[in-house]
Formats: structure tokens, C-alpha cells, sequence
């Protein structure tokens, strides 16, 4: 009688391990396919009103790494093959952000090269604006794009999602 309660005791442990191990490889194939990112989008009227938030956003958020966001016609062909872009993060916000597409141009024939990038036009209703000095000089405000602490020098679609990567929207001016 005491061996089969141990049989059974070893038996019912086996079961037990198996279930967990299996559970736990289930777990892991279906985080595999995400990546988490810190997403930062600053205020800007904490620039102009000193009472005002400093950032509309200041999280980590979690997306497909093959799966994009943005729903614009011919988006496949732009250059992240289809991974999880910075746009894709920005999007996962749930901010409400408009954009568009761009398209390069050849700038001795002017006609279209097949590279796209996606450009935001606003973040939450606040858009890129300029103004005239009246010196001659026009005051363009806008969205920069940061990707770890570095101005991005490409659209934000053109950054494909690492873990761990920061991605930060400021408000920035220049004089021109």
C-alpha cells in the first residue's frame, strides 16, 4: 500500500511539473513577440504657463513588435518592414495624434522615389505653428522627435522598437 501511494505521489509530481513547464513555455512564446518602451511627450504650455503640467505623457508602453499601428494607404512600403515603429509607441499612448504620409522626391526631376516616412502633424490638437517677426525671420514651433536622448534625424517610423528604447516628443521652436 506504501509503495503505491509514493507511485502515486511521484506520478501526480510528474503531472505537475510537466503542466507548469509547458505553462510557462506558453507564457514566454507569447511575450516573446512584444517589446516595452518608455514613451515621453512633453507640454507645451508648461513652457508658457509655469503652472501647467510638464508632460501630456510619461509611461512605458507594450506593443507587437510585427505589428503596426498607423493605417495609412501604402503604409507596408515604408522603410520599417513591417516591424513596431517609434510612430507605433506614440500611437500606443492613446493620445490622439494626426499624421502623414511623405514622400521623397527625386530633386532633379521632382518625380517620386519609393521611400516613405510618416510625418505627425499634431499630438493631442496642439500642431506645429509659425510666425512672422515682422524682421524678416519667421518663429516655426513643432514637434521634435528624441529617440534615447538624441534628436531623431529621420521620421518617426523609421526607428524600429528595441526594449528598453526611450522615445520622447518635445516642443521646440527655431528662428529662421
Amino acid at each position: 500500500m506504501k509503495t503505491l501511494k509514493r507511485m502515486l505521489a511521484v506520478m501526480l509530481a510528474v503531472v505537475m511539473m510537466m503542466g507548469l513547464g509547458v505553462t510557462s513555455m506558453a507564457a514566454t512564446t507569447e511575450d516573446s513577440n512584444k517589446v516595452t518602451v518608455h514613451v515621453k511627450i512633453e507640454n507645451p504650455a508648461a513652457q508658457e504657463d509655469k503652472t501647467a503640467s510638464e508632460t501630456i505623457f510619461d509611461e512605458n508602453v507594450t506593443v507587437d513588435k510585427d505589428t503596426t499601428l498607423y493605417t495609412l494607404e501604402d503604409a507596408t512600403t515604408i522603410e520599417n518592414y513591417g516591424k513596431a515603429t517609434a510612430m507605433d509607441a506614440l500611437i500606443a499612448t492613446g493620445k490622439t495624434i494626426t499624421y502623414h504620409k511623405v514622400q521623397y522626391l527625386d530633386t532633379t526631376t521632382w518625380k517620386p522615389i519609393d521611400q516613405y516616412g510618416i510625418a505627425f502633424d499634431s499630438i493631442d490638437g496642439i500642431a506645429g505653428t509659425s510666425v512672422d517677426n515682422g524682421d524678416d525671420t519667421t518663429t516655426y514651433k513643432y514637434w521634435e522627435l528624441y529617440i534615447n536622448d538624441v534628436s531623431a534625424s529621420n521620421y518617426a517610423t523609421n526607428y524600429v522598437l528595441t526594449d528598453g528604447m526611450n522615445i520622447t516628443v518635445k516642443w521646440s521652436s527655431m528662428i529662421y
